[in-house]
């Protein structure tokens, strides 16, 4: 018995150390870190032999970090780069060096290893084999990795991540990597990377964005507003026209900065947007155009109500100190902010999850840069004032810019009557208006009108009769517009032909815009058409009130080889900014959920490639004069 208990209870114990053992194992699996990861594009289109990329993010635990693909050699220190293959037997194979954000440095065994912690992304280099059957793919990616903490480290093999590739018939060239998926500068992604590569890396992109967007058709009208509001006001010292330059600059930066959080706040990522598109808005900035022309025009004695033209006259008359600065400043900040959403609303995306130093950080970068051109604009007319004899032609330089501000209000009466659909302001008739300015203009300049604060012209110099010719030249050319012609840049202030809602299309198609497509309006519809006909659908994130969304549609989609392309797509227009009734604002709020859960953007314009089965094969984020690189993005789609 005693043997017998001796054994049972040996037994008892070896069950019990077992036990523990496998209890400890088991706890060291649960707290065994794991890395996500994850492909994107999730979907690629290409042809035989040609170049793409796609990356690789790591989402990584707290308090661990793994290594960047750096491999030290034999004598470097004991840590396991992270390495990304394709199968021997794949379609695509690795073709160059992988790539990555700047990673963090620490030194191990008198060595800087790069390595990542919270996330990491891999730019990995592909190419379709030349030989590659035409057809649809599961390309297979597999990540091996060492995950590690201060104390221990873990190895991570095999990890598998995958990607649809669709292979077309074409055989390619040494085709770019661009070329798959268009250039994505300023969006929520191209932030990411910048975010990652470090907090100079992002505010370098901010800035590099605020320059950017000058070239955009939004800011074109405030350089002769800039110019027109400093000449008017009085003589001033050198330092005071300094410090009005530099109060006009910190205003546009401040009204960036301000609104923009308090609108992303108050109404989500489209809040700036919304609030720039919003037709009382554009009536608040017509009408201060317009009062300031009229100062301009020395006309404040036109019998308006008292009490109104005494309220406009003190917010507008020169010399009041900073306060009519810091209104201009305002001015230009909400004029520009419908063409600078790129940037502006994925920077401030994050402001809506509690996010705000890297926000504010991109807000003032890309503030600055879009800032410092005008505030030497500002310093611009003082120097003008400070010439000899400067009092007749400059006062005959303002007129001028009157009618200039004048042109200028019709745009954004314009953006209301087109918000509001009201039809007052057809194309035709904003033309007519432009040539009856440019005529008047010319006029002026020859001595036939004059003003209150005119001298006597006592003869016509060269200079004058220059411009009176450039100004009736461009009345004789805004005139070819109400004939049909094209107007080129200027296409992207006047109203659309036709107008919305006045569109004569066949039965069953929607309203016709660029190069004379015709496109539907609904989402379902379109993908719909585009299953039941085989053709990828081609969707147009757009707005009323956009001006770079006109810009497009004008410009770009009339050029013969993307309007040949276009013919190949079902074309879908989804209108962002509809405010006629309740039916157009509920359409335009389902369209502006689309695009930001379905691409995580608020840009418009915004371009996507669907193919019939609903997947995304190509996007093009904002404008391009490039036609070649938007061609390549059609070509790339189909």
């Amino acid at each position: 018995m005693t043997r017998l208990h001796r054994l049972r209870r040996s037994s008892s114990i070896c069950i019990l150390a077992a036990a523990f053992v496998l209890a400890g194992v088991s706890a060291a699996a649960a707290e065994q870190p794991v890395v996500e990861w994850s492909v994107r594009p999730a979907s690629v289109t290409a042809a035989r032999g040609q170049a793409i990329k796609v990356e690789v993010v790591a989402a990584i635990p707290d308090g661990w970090h793994i290594y960047s693909t750096k491999h030290y050699g034999a004598n470097g220190p004991a840590v396991f780069p992270t390495a990304i293959s394709v199968g021997s037997g794949s379609v695509v194979k690795v073709a160059g060096e992988i790539t990555y954000p700047k990673p963090t440095l620490i030194k191990q065994d008198a060595f800087d290893v790069e390595m990542f912690e919270k996330s990491a992304t891999f730019a990995v280099p592909l190419q379709v084999n030349a030989d590659a059957k035409p057809g649809d793919y599961k390309v297979a990616l597999t990540v091996d990795s060492q995950i590690c903490s201060d104390t221990a480290c873990v190895p991570s093999f095999g990890k598998t991540v995958s990607f649809a590739l669709r292979v077309t018939e074409e055989q390619a060239g040494a085709a770019p990597a661009a070329a798959v998926s268009a250039p994505a500068f300023g969006t929520r992604d191209e932030i990411e990377r910048a975010r990652q590569s470090g907090l100079l890396a992002y505010l370098v992109l901010a800035l590099s964005m605020g320059a950017a967007a000058l070239l955009t058709p939004c800011v074109f009208p405030m350089i002769p507003i800039t110019v027109s509001f400093f000449t008017k006001r009085k003589e001033t010292s050198r330092a005071r026209s300094i410090r009005d330059a530099a109060v006009y600059a910190l205003g546009i930066v401040l009204t960036f900065i301000g609104l923009g959080f308090l609108f992303t706040l108050l109404m989500g990522a489209t809040g700036i947007r919304d609030f720039a598109a919003n037709p009382w808005v554009n009536l608040f900035i017509a009408a201060v155009f317009v009062v300031f022309a009229l100062n301009l025009l020395g006309s404040f004695e036109i019998q308006l109500p008292g009490f109104i033209l005494e309220r406009l006259s003190s917010a507008s008359r020169p010399g009041q100190g900073i306060g009519a600065v810091l209104l201009m400043g305002l001015v230009f900040s909400l004029t520009s902010f419908t063409c600078t959403v790129p940037f502006i609303g994925a920077a401030l995306f994050s402001a809506t999850q509690g996010q705000w130093l890297w926000p504010l950080v991109g807000m003032f970068g890309f503030a600055t840069a879009f800032s410092a051109p005008f505030f030497v604009l500002a310093l611009f007319p003082p120097l003008l004032k400070a010439l000899p004899k400067s009092g007749g032609w400059l006062n005959s330089v303002k007129v001028v810019m009157g009618f200039l501000e004048l042109a200028a209000a019709m745009k954004f009466l314009s953006q209301s009557d087109l918000a509001w659909r009201w039809g007052f302001l057809t194309r035709e008739v904003f033309v007519s208006v432009w040539i009856a300015l440019a005529v008047l203009t010319a006029f002026y300049l020859l001595g036939r009108i004059q003003f209150p604060h005119d001298t006597p012209l006592p003869h016509i110099g060269a200079v004058r009769a220059l411009f009176a010719t450039a100004f009736l030249s461009l009345g004789f050319w805004l005139t070819t517009g109400l004939f049909g012609q094209p107007l080129g840049e200027l296409d992207a202030y006047v109203p659309p032909k036709p107008y919305p809602g006045q569109e004569v299309t066949p039965s069953g198609t929607g309203p016709a815009a660029g190069a004379g497509l015709t496109w539907l309006e609904d989402w379902d519809s379109a993908l719909a058409e585009a299953q039941r006909s085989g053709k990828p659908l081609f969707v147009d994130f757009t707005g009323y009130t956009c001006t770079n969304c006109r810009w497009m549609e004008t410009n770009m989609f009339s050029q013969p080889e993307v309007s040949q392309l276009l013919t190949g797509f079902v074309r879908v227009q989804l209108h962002a900014d509809g405010r006629k009734d309740a039916h157009e604002i509920a359409r335009s709020l389902r369209n502006r959920k689309i695009q930001e859960e379905r691409f995580k953007t608020v840009a418009l314009p915004f371009y996507a490639i669907i193919s019939p089965d609903d997947k995304v094969l190509a996007t093009f984020p904002g404008l391009t004069r490039d036609v070649g690189t938007f061609v390549a993005f059609l070509k790339t789609g189909k």
